[in-house]
This record gives C-alpha cells, structure tokens and sequence, in this order.
C-alpha cells in the first residue's frame, strides 16, 4: 500500500475551533440579516414557498448566529489564553465584536418594536383590529 505524504497539506488546528466557529458565525449572521433587510420590503413567499413559522424562524436566526458567535468567541480567547497560545486570539476577539454588534442592533430594534405594539394596543389605535371578527390571519 502506498503512502502518500503531503507536507504542503495543512489541517485545521483544534486548538482554534471555536475562534473559528465564532467568526464564520459572526460573518453567517450579517450576511442573513442583510439578506432579510433587503427581501423584507416584499414578503418572504415570493422569493421561497414558506409558511409563516418557517418565515419567523428565518427572521430570528440572525440573532442565534450572533450569540453562538459571543459564546464561542468567548470560549476560544479563554482556551487560549489557559493554553498560552499566540495564534487564533483575533480570530475570536472579531468573531465577539461581530456578534455584539449585532445582538445590540437586533435584539434593541425588537425590543423598540415590541414597546412600539405595546404603546399602540394600550392606546387603542390596532386594539379593534383584533378584537374584530375579521382577523386577516
């Protein structure tokens, strides 16, 4: 049996998988949450046949990117920072600031926009709308 030895070949290094995990996810988030910005002015059903829960599930999903992304990053700078390597500690540190950005744009905007449906249902503006027969959905 013949071996084959490739000294050019070069394998991902354990010891960096989460710093890596962190920055691909943190990169994952933004381009699925810029993809969801510019689809969001036309519904989500004319580009792919989705129902509404696969529709808000695809809504969310940037901001458990964004969190794997802090978690992980912050995982990767312990473990090298225990382990007193040099390498792989940007990686991580970028993969956190990615995902704080994020989390702090995404979860502030669904906070302002839940207080916003709450202001108008407790003033009665869209209050009738639901409580009416003829809910659209």
């Amino acid at each position: 049996m013949a071996k084959f030895h490739h000294p050019q070949s070069k394998v991902i290094n354990p010891k960096y998988i989460f710093s890596i995990i962190s920055l691909v996810t943190g990169i994952f988030g933004w381009v699925l949450g810029i993809f969801i910005m510019l689809v969001s002015f036309s519904p989500l059903s004319t580009y792919f046949p989705f129902d509404r829960s696969a529709s808000l599930f695809l809504i969310i999903s940037p901001g458990f990117s964004w969190l794997t992304a802090i978690i992980t990053g912050i995982i990767g700078v312990r473990q090298i920072k225990r382990k007193g390597h040099q390498q792989g500690g940007r990686l991580a540190k970028s993969g956190i600031v990615l995902g704080g950005i994020g989390c702090a744009l995404f979860y502030s905007f669904l906070l302002l926009g839940a207080l916003g449906f709450y202001i108008l249902i407790s003033k009665g503006y869209i209050g009738f709308i639901l409580r009416s027969s003829n809910v659209p959905f």
